[in-house]
């Protein structure tokens, strides 16, 4: 029990990142083969879902891993005691990329759509947060305005791939599209037009 809390404090502190279970276990000081162990039985019960990577973009080779997220941002944060996630810090950013994976995976979940949801990430540092199938494109950005620059893993993955759909949630008050056709979405409509249908 004493290792299996120790770890559990680790993989909340690296939830929604890429697995890295050679450092997870150094850091929780146990063996790399109980790591992977003990996040299967996170799976197994629930308590957490991975997140696998999307490998089918021909030229850009793809990371080797998936991500991990816990079934709830409360459990996260809590299991790491942190009482509050302030605006415009990494960690308010890490949490409302975390509701969006959770947002996503019910919605594929209740409407029993089979489409995969995936990431994308290479090894030259693009990286889009989520992929359902292979046309609808999900970047998490909790920004109150998305830069050019931000859109960089978008546009990396579109030469890759004949996107659908191209989608920033962000923190921006008004819903626009760039002139490559990225629609940039203030999360609360995101939210809305996910549950309406009008997404996937």
């Amino acid at each position: 029990i004493e290792h299996f809390s120790r770890f559990l404090e680790v993989a909340a502190l690296s939830n929604g990142e890429i697995l890295n279970f050679s450092q997870i276990a150094s850091d929780a000081a146990v063996p790399s083969r109980t790591v992977q162990n003990y996040y299967r039985i996170l799976e197994d019960t629930l308590v957490g879902y991975q997140l696998p990577l999307f490998r089918k973009t021909p030229s850009r080779k793809a990371v080797a891993t998936a991500k991990f997220y816990f079934f709830d941002v409360g459990v996260a944060h809590t299991l790491i005691g942190r009482e509050t996630v302030r605006p415009r810090t990494t960690e308010y950013g890490r949490a409302l990329e975390h509701l969006i994976f959770l947002e996503l995976r019910a919605y594929l979940d209740y409407t029993r759509n089979r489409a995969a949801l995936t990431f994308w990430r290479t090894h030259t540092q693009h990286e889009v947060d989520f992929l359902i199938g292979d046309t609808i494109a999900i970047e998490v950005k909790a920004k109150e305005r998305v830069a050019d620059h931000n859109l960089r893993g978008m546009r990396a993955l579109a030469e890759e791939l004949a996107l659908s759909r191209k989608i920033i949630v962000s923190n921006e008050l008004w819903r626009r599209k760039t002139e490559d056709q990225i629609e940039i979405v203030p999360v609360d409509e995101f939210l809305r037009d996910l549950w309406n249908g009008n997404v996937v």
